[in-house]
């Protein structure tokens, strides 16, 4: 079932965000977006020759007006790494397009979350801005890649099960790198706090 993926993914982070954060405003609008993005994500709308999935528009929005909060150059320096992943994304889809043999073997959608993952770690640098670039560059895909299709084959749908699940997917990567470099950091300071060796005999066979 496309979007499954998706589903469990917010559900989840609902969860945690509902029962594990600390009480502020912050959460609460947290888990209040995640509730609506779960009702609305399969709701569609028609605008011009497109159905547009409700999802798709507030992701679009919450995407952007995170990204409103960087100073000018570092919104200027997001959205050119913004456009990499949207090119990356519409790319792919269009590889699959032409030659669908690619992705017989692997799920298309691990490829290119995986990719547009690899991307975004390797050119931004904090947490917030990598989901934020993710996301908004495969919304900005999504589009570009659409766009195309209809002028080939008319009435398009933006923003379908797999589409939400690509979003999933670069998440739960991109969160799972974070843990993993929390965890390096830890270990970092851990190791510098313990008695240091020099001048001692530490050697377990006299």
């Amino acid at each position: 079932m496309e979007g499954i993926w998706f589903i469990w993914f917010m559900w989840i982070s609902w969860i945690i965000c509902t029962f594990y954060l600390k009480k502020s405003k912050k959460r609460t609008w947290l888990a209040f977006w995640l509730l609506v993005l779960i009702i609305v994500f399969n709701k569609y709308i028609s605008v011009a020759i497109y159905k547009v999935s409700l999802g798709y528009m507030i992701a679009a929005l919450l995407c952007y007006w995170c990204l409103s909060k960087y100073k000018s150059l570092t919104i200027l320096y997001l959205l050119f790494i913004s456009m990499i992943i949207t090119f990356l994304f519409a790319g792919l889809h269009l590889i699959e397009l032409y030659d669908p043999v690619m992705y017989l073997i692997v799920d298309k959608r691990w490829v290119i979350s995986t990719l547009v993952v690899i991307v975004t770690i390797i050119l931004v640098k904090d947490f917030r801005g990598r989901l934020a670039i993710s996301m908004s560059g495969l919304i900005q895909g999504e589009f570009l890649f659409k766009k195309f299709l209809s002028t080939i084959y008319g009435v398009q749908t933006i923003g379908t099960g797999t589409f939400f699940d690509l979003i999933a997917f670069s998440c739960v990567f991109i969160i799972s790198w974070h843990m993993f470099e929390q965890f390096c950091e830890y270990m970092s300071h851990y190791v510098k706090k313990l008695p240091t060796t020099r001048g001692k005999d530490i050697r377990v066979f006299r």
